[in-house]
């Protein structure tokens, strides 16, 4: 909606930024829509999303949060990638399953873990997993991402993860 204020001469607009289009995003946004419908379906997938800081990055993955599905989200925050498993338990606080991340000093098989974690996604699909700045989760939280990301087709679920390439080469992605 807009509203003015005041006289043709200095009128005052307000546009809610959440309405206005992606321009130029449209092939992006029909491949994000086109994994949302892959999800409802059944056969899942992943995307990855990078490009250089201040692109748009964000803006297209708040765009593909899908409606009518369960939406996990996780953000990765360069103060706390090198805390273990930070990432990971973030994006399962979504599932009321942050709990399976181990407790400070308990040490956690983490094979063991990653297949709670898919167990608990596939019993929930379909969803999606939207992870914005992997770059700055934690290793083990971004190995896990990837492992999540591999088998999306299989578990039913989405995972759509954001790589802001700030001079460095991107992991390797699914």
């Amino acid at each position: 909606s807009v509203k003015t204020r005041g006289s043709l001469s200095s009128a005052f607009v307000s546009v809610p930024t959440d309405s206005l289009p992606l321009l130029g995003r449209e092939e992006s946004l029909a491949r994000l829509a086109a994994l949302s419908d892959a999800v409802r379906a059944g056969t899942g997938g992943a995307i990855r999303i990078e490009g250089a800081p201040g692109v748009g990055k964000s803006a297209l993955l708040e765009a593909a949060a899908p409606d009518g599905l369960p939406v996990l989200r996780a953000v990765g925050v360069e103060a706390e990638a090198g805390l273990p498993l930070a990432g990971l338990e973030q994006l399962l606080a979504g599932l009321g399953a942050a709990d399976l991340v181990a407790a400070e000093g308990e040490a956690r098989d983490p094979v063991a873990l990653l297949r709670e974690v898919r167990a608990r996604l596939a019993e929930k699909a379909p969803l999606i997993c939207l992870v914005d700045d992997v770059q700055w989760l934690d290793p083990s939280s971004r190995a896990a991402v990837a492992y999540l990301a591999r088998r999306a087709g299989q578990l039913g679920i989405g995972v759509i993860a954001v790589w802001s390439l700030r001079g460095e080469a991107p992991d390797e992605w699914p």
